[in-house]
């Protein structure tokens, strides 16, 4: 299945016809979310009780209007906290090496935002 960063994943939480949709990022051929836990969420509730290795049923959707552009001088992507990972994605998905700018605001400087910050240092190109 070709899968593209911002594309999105609908999970279907009760497993039935009712379905949760989250955009993803894609890196090294798996699929990456990034969801906020709410305490009687519907579907990040099913997401946080899943198990390492735990099959579940979804499917992706692609999601044209919203994928990392071929042709651009240069790209700046606006993400809030959880909307992060398909911008991870599609800049690690950058293969025409586009000048990009990564602008995200988080409310906590925590382990998760840490691990942002490495990435984003792991994917600067310096030659822009």
């Amino acid at each position: 299945m070709k899968v593209q960063s911002g594309d999105l994943l609908a999970i279907y939480p009760a497993q039935d016809q009712r379905e949760r949709f989250y955009s993803i990022g894609c890196k090294d051929g798996m699929v990456q979310l990034v969801v906020k836990l709410f305490p009687d969420g519907f579907g990040s509730g099913f997401l946080y009780q899943l198990k390492v290795d735990q099959v579940l049923e979804a499917r992706v959707m692609a999601n044209p209007s919203f994928h990392f552009p071929k042709a651009a001088p240069a790209v700046a992507l606006i993400a809030n906290g959880t909307g992060i990972a398909p911008f991870l994605g599609m800049i690690s998905e950058n293969q025409y090496k586009i000048p990009v700018k990564l602008y995200a605001g988080f409310r906590k400087n925590n382990e998760m935002t840490a691990q942002y910050l490495e990435f984003t240092d792991e994917q600067k190109n310096w030659d822009n």
